[in-house]
């Protein structure tokens, strides 16, 4: 759990004003989360022994769960 809010918590941190907005910065952590999320989904199916095309279908699952959780966090908001 640590280990995957890493990079989260590195590109917050570099947030500061004369480099990017905090809005530009939580974009850019959305998109390398997500992107995080397919990878593990891929490397974790090709770890378990599955093909290619059904690896990369788990990993698009995986992202396609990561944007759902990120459209309902901006619909409650």
């Amino acid at each position: 759990m640590v280990a995957a809010a890493v990079p989260t918590v590195v590109l917050l941190l570099f947030a500061v004003p004369d480099w990017w907005t905090e809005a530009a910065a939580v974009e850019v952590a959305l998109v390398v989360n997500t992107l995080i999320l397919a990878g593990w989904g891929v490397w974790t199916a090709r770890r378990a022994g599955r093909t290619w095309p059904a690896s990369l279908r788990a990993g698009a699952g995986d992202m396609l769960i990561g944007l759902l959780i990120i459209g309902a966090n901006a619909v409650i908001k």
